[in-house]
C-alpha cells in the first residue's frame, strides 16, 4: 500500500497576504493538490474573502461583520439560512463525512476522533477562541498546526478505504 507524502505544513496569515504569496497558493497549491479539511465550510469561506477561491469577492469590513460572529464560535461564519455553506470545492476533502457515522444525527467532531486513534486531545478552548484579531496568539498558531497535522493520518485512512472499496467493487 502506498503511503502520503509526509506533511507539510504552511501557516499562513490570510488576513495579510501579499499578492505573491497568494498567487502560489492559488495556482500551486490549491488548484494541483487534495485539500483535506474537516468540515471545510469556515476555511472556504475564508478562502473566498481573501481571493484564494472563487465565489467569495474580497475582504471587507461589512462582509467580516456580517459573517463573524466572534468569540463564541471562533469567528465562524453563522450557519442561518442567509449564509449558506458554500459549495466545496472538487480537490477538497471533507474528512468529517468520512468519518461521521450516517446513524448519528450529528457530525463527529475531530476531537473525539483524534482521540479515539492516537489519544491526541485538542484544546477546546483555543478553538473557540478569535481567529479574526491578529497577531494571532501563540497558542493559536500552535493549535492550528497540531489541528492541520492532524488531517494527514486522518487522510491517508480515507484514502486507503476508498482504496479498499474500489478494489472490492472491482472484484
Amino acid at each position: 500500500s502506498s503511503k502520503l507524502l509526509p506533511p507539510v505544513i504552511f501557516l499562513i496569515d490570510m488576513i495579510n497576504i501579499s499578492d505573491s504569496t497568494k498567487n502560489f497558493i492559488k495556482n500551486e497549491i490549491l488548484g494541483k493538490h487534495l485539500i483535506l479539511a474537516w468540515g471545510p465550510s469556515e476555511d472556504i469561506r475564508r478562502l473566498q474573502l481573501c481571493g484564494l477561491l472563487d465565489g467569495g469577492g474580497e475582504r471587507n469590513e461589512k462582509n467580516e461583520a456580517s459573517k463573524s460572529s466572534g468569540k463564541d464560535n471562533g469567528g465562524k461564519s453563522s450557519n442561518d439560512n442567509t449564509n449558506p455553506d458554500p459549495p466545496v470545492p472538487p480537490n477538497f476533502l471533507d474528512l468529517q463525512l468520512f468519518f461521521s457515522d450516517p446513524r448519528r444525527l450529528t457530525p463527529s467532531l475531530m476531537a473525539t476522533v483524534t482521540e479515539q486513534l492516537d489519544g491526541r486531545q485538542l484544546n477546546k478552548l483555543v478553538r473557540t477562541s478569535n481567529w479574526d484579531r491578529r497577531p494571532l496568539r501563540p497558542v493559536q498558531m500552535n493549535y492550528a498546526a497540531e489541528d492541520a497535522s492532524i488531517l494527514f493520518p486522518l487522510g491517508e485512512i480515507a484514502v486507503e478505504k476508498v482504496k479498499n472499496y474500489e478494489s472490492l467493487k472491482k472484484s
